[in-house]
């Protein structure tokens, strides 16, 4: 169970905020993450960069390297959480994440990432992206080359 530095457990937003804080670094992301826990994105992200669906600690680490490796730098994201929400055992975030595509070229788009919490375990992840403004910035960031 994840608890804050006061050994208090943390609330379903503060444990969302942790996640999208440590963007860039897969294993931090996942240390609240249940065994069987499962992460929904949105669909239109392409299946080689993270599948739509993952169920297990171990397939969203997989996705999270690749995002982060393939996809983004992971040393050079920022997250600016623009608000927290928690109603019973949802949290949610709205974020900015900023940074630079692992080929080159800045990156920023808006997120909202929605949680379930069970005993200070995320069971249930639900993350929104606009992946056409992403894919833009991709091809921006190729043309600049």
């Amino acid at each position: 169970m994840s608890t804050s530095s006061m050994g208090a457990a943390l609330s379903p937003s503060e444990l969302a905020t942790r996640i999208v804080q440590a963007a860039g670094h897969p294993e931090r992301m996942i240390e609240n993450l249940a065994p069987d826990v499962t992460w929904w994105i949105t669909p239109s992200i392409p299946a080689q960069v993270m599948e739509s669906f993952t169920s297990g600690r171990g397939e969203v680490l997989a996705n999270l390297h690749r995002v982060f490796g393939d996809l983004y730098d992971p040393n050079k994201m920022t997250v600016e959480v623009h608000h927290a929400i928690t109603d019973g055992n949802i949290g949610a975030v709205r974020f900015k994440m900023s940074g630079e595509f692992s080929t080159g070229g800045f990156y920023e788009n808006e997120y909202s990432l929605w949680l379930e919490a069970i005993d200070g375990w995320v069971v249930r992840v639900w993350e929104y992206v606009d992946m056409a403004h992403t894919t833009a910035q991709i091809y921006a960031a190729a043309s600049d080359r």
